[in-house]
């Protein structure tokens, strides 16, 4: 069967579920549509926002399907059969695979920090380096404004 209707993030969620991409896909779907994402990240930030998407896609009557990454295994809308809850181990997992994920994303951004401040402490500025040597810039310059061809 063809979706109907097909709507794509490009870009990670911000922090709340509210804002911008998600909470825009959530409106957009009906309920007994499948909301697909790449990776659980793309949605969710972190442990404290996970269960609050859970709720709200069981609310919304919506199925959730994580294509890669540790979340791509699991039914995420388990619920009991009696209580409707969402199912204790589901709730687990997805906060534990939530909590690796942020300490994931924390390390890489405390490396990222150190590897800049090690740089600027020899003297790197960081960026790409400049396509054109600095004693030709005024050359290519003049050469644009006077809309002459410039040669890379």
């Amino acid at each position: 069967m063809c979706p109907s209707r097909v709507s794509v993030a490009t870009a990670s969620p911000p922090p709340a579920l509210a804002p911008a991409a998600p909470r825009a896909l959530l409106d957009y779907a009906r309920p007994g549509d499948t909301v697909h994402f790449s990776e659980m990240f793309r949605l969710v930030r972190g442990t404290g926002h996970i269960l609050d998407v859970l709720d709200v896609l069981h609310r919304d009557r919506l199925a959730l399907r994580i294509h890669d990454g540790a979340f791509s295994a699991m039914d995420l809308t388990a619920r009991h059969p009696r209580t409707g809850e969402l199912l204790s181990t589901v709730k687990f997992m997805a906060q534990t695979l939530a909590a690796a994920g942020e300490l994931q994303r924390d390390l890489q951004r405390e490396l990222t920090y150190d590897g800049l401040r090690a740089a600027k402490a020899k003297g790197s500025k960081g960026g790409r380096r400049p396509a054109v040597p600095a004693d030709k810039t005024g050359d290519v310059r003049t050469a644009y404004l006077e809309g002459r061809s410039i040669a890379a």
